[in-house]
């Protein structure tokens, strides 16, 4: 059974996904240790788009995904927060901007920029593609 969810301002139609929706901008800073932290606009700190994540409250934007990364849901360029990037399939979830594979260190699910790119040209930091089963 399909569910149809209202999240700030969209809606998203699910088949049994859970959803984290946030009403909220985020902003992203640099953190002491060279990595990022990011703060909404309630003041809730919590850790950047494209960052490693274990729970949805890991993240500023409240949305863990099932990479697990740190993602928040867009339906433009303009809905993601400075340094990411607006999926090619919309409605999707903003990543981590890159133009460069060495733009995604640190990350230990992300494994490169190959995500994209998308309307704008934009590429991101994504995991691994699927592997061939060989079958061409």
């Amino acid at each position: 059974m399909k569910k149809l969810f209202a999240c700030a301002g969209l809606f998203v139609i699910t088949a049994g996904v859970a959803l984290a929706c946030s009403s909220s901008s985020t902003t992203t800073t640099a953190a002491k240790d060279g990595g990022s932290a990011a703060v909404d606009s309630g003041g809730t700190t919590g850790k950047a788009i494209g960052s490693d994540c274990t729970a949805n409250s890991d993240c500023a934007s409240n949305d863990c995904n099932m990479d697990p990364q740190c993602t928040q849901m867009c339906t433009t360029q303009a809905d993601c927060p400075a340094g990411s990037v607006c999926e090619k399939d919309r409605p999707g979830n903003c990543y981590k901007e890159c133009t460069t594979n060495a733009d995604c260190a640190g990350a230990t699910v992300a494994v490169g920029c190959t995500g994209g790119p998308n309307a704008e040209g934009k590429k991101w930091c994504d995991v691994a593609p699927p592997a061939d089963a060989g079958g061409d």
